[in-house]
């Protein structure tokens, strides 16, 4: 999950979020997390990347969140 700063948390819907992530990945939402991971590597020492990027690290955060409960080993 990202960190994101207080000021640049935001809500949204499921939908809106995985919308968002699919775009990033072609249409796969796997794809799209992988693709916001490298964007956030390519960009760490940026210190504006989550001004510019605030709707798709909010969208990471709840699809990475909702995935996680799929997954989760029991």
């Amino acid at each position: 999950m990202f960190n994101i700063p207080q000021h640049n948390e935001m809500k949204m819907s499921w939908e809106e979020a995985e919308l968002i992530i699919m775009q990033r990945g072609n249409g796969n939402v796997l794809s799209g997390l992988t693709a916001m991971q490298d964007i956030l590597s390519n960009n760490r020492d940026d210190d504006d990347f989550f001004d510019r990027w605030c709707y798709e690290v909010n969208a990471y955060n709840i699809v990475f969140q909702g995935m996680s409960k799929l997954l989760e080993t029991k």
